[in-house]
């Protein structure tokens, strides 16, 4: 019979081989491991609308199969809505089992594509290191940024920045800006295609390199199954793990209710005033015109504060400042000639800049012709 002692040594030893065990797997993966990268449809919602991705570690002989996360945040972070308007909101990398990751995508019925990686021994732990060392407590934190350093673009970095020979096939990518890869995933959402494109600035239009596209998870996917790594390809395989490509289908779907038709309305009812003033009594023109006034007033405090007031790249040197910005209150005080012309003169530069500097979405164009009009009628009122 044991003593406590021989108890409390045996006990001791086994702790102290599972700690072993454990510190080992945790050091390097074995030679059956595998290294995929996952990548998830988009969602219903605004913040999930362009994907997500993850990194696949599955180990059978150190049971691990775990998904690094590099999308966490916490809505219980102090100042959580400031610090996310502003840009200021730290993201981080976690680890979630692989089962748990896929019941959540489930849930969401959302399709999980499984690119599995054709890596020597030497290059899994290679990839696996840096994990771990992105993963220690000093370096999991970062400041997202939506073009540039986000949950798809970290998963790049630990590829390209660790597989020295990987190379791109190239040859048949096509050539696009920031926007127009939005505009991929935003084209049956039409208020949120509007949305973005008023608060996103000129950064948004220049060309998005190869490696750029990959700021979003199925540009990435797209580009690493054209990736070569030592002259064979790097994805040895794609799986389906989730199946709910009709919903996708679903999602995709346009909406008929979009800004462009209720601009388009509006710019009617423009025409109809500045043509037949007579048909509406002039007080709910001037009601009419006072709510246009507030809210273009009020949409251009938020674009400057975007630009001026955020450390979000994307939304700096936003030219749409030029015709939705804060000084139409002006046109409360008192009606000015030169104050209208002057505004007329912005829209007109408004439209024209679209052609080398910043595009503008087909509602944006609209309200500019609104407006614009809306100018035309006080002048010769004035």
């Amino acid at each position: 019979m044991k003593t406590k002692v021989q108890k409390w040594r045996s006990s001791f030893f086994l702790i102290l081989l599972f700690s072993i065990q454990v510190l080992t797997a945790q050091a390097q993966l074995s030679d059956q491991a595998e290294i995929s990268l996952i990548t998830c449809r988009p969602g219903d919602e605004i913040y999930n609308a362009f994907g997500h991705t993850g990194i696949r570690i599955n180990d059978p002989v150190y049971r691990i199969d775990l998904v690094f996360n590099y999308g966490m945040f916490s809505f219980s972070e102090p100042d959580f809505v400031p610090k996310f308007l502003r840009g200021k909101l730290m993201y981080w990398l976690g680890t979630e089992n692989y089962k748990d990751f896929l019941n959540n995508y489930s849930n969401q019925r959302r399709s999980v594509f499984e690119q599995n990686l054709q890596l020597g021994y030497e290059e899994r732990n290679t990839v696996f290191y840096a994990l771990q060392n992105n993963l220690r407590k000093e370096n999991r934190r970062y400041l997202y940024d939506f073009f540039f350093d986000n949950c798809s673009t970290r998963p790049r970095d630990v590829f390209f920045h660790n597989l020295e020979s990987l190379q791109i096939d190239s040859s048949d990518t096509e050539q696009m800006s920031f926007r127009q890869m939005l505009d991929v995933y935003t084209s049956a959402r039409p208020w949120a295609d509007f949305g973005i494109d008023l608060i996103i600035g000129s950064k948004a239009d220049r060309e998005a390199h190869i490696k750029d596209q990959m700021f979003l998870p199925e540009f990435l996917m797209l580009h690493l199954s054209k990736t070569r790594l030592d002259g064979h390809a790097l994805v040895e395989s794609t799986t389906l793990s989730l199946d709910y490509e009709e919903d996708a289908r679903q999602r995709d779907k346009d909406k008929w209710f979009s800004p462009s038709l209720l601009f388009s309305l509006f710019l009617l009812l423009e025409l109809i005033l500045f043509l037949r003033p007579g048909w509406f009594s002039s007080k709910t023109i001037k009601v009419y015109d006072a709510l246009w006034w507030t809210l273009m007033s009020l949409c251009g405090l938020i674009l400057l504060f975007m630009w001026f007031g955020t450390d979000h790249e994307a939304t700096k040197q936003n030219m749409n400042t030029l015709w939705m910005h804060p000084f139409y209150v002006l046109l409360f005080k008192k009606r000015n000639r030169k104050l209208y012309i002057f505004f007329a003169l912005f829209l007109i530069l408004a439209l024209l800049q679209q052609f080398f500097l910043q595009s503008l979405h087909i509602a944006s164009m609209l309200i500019i012709l609104c407006l614009f009009i809306k100018l035309m009628r006080h002048l010769n009122n004035s």
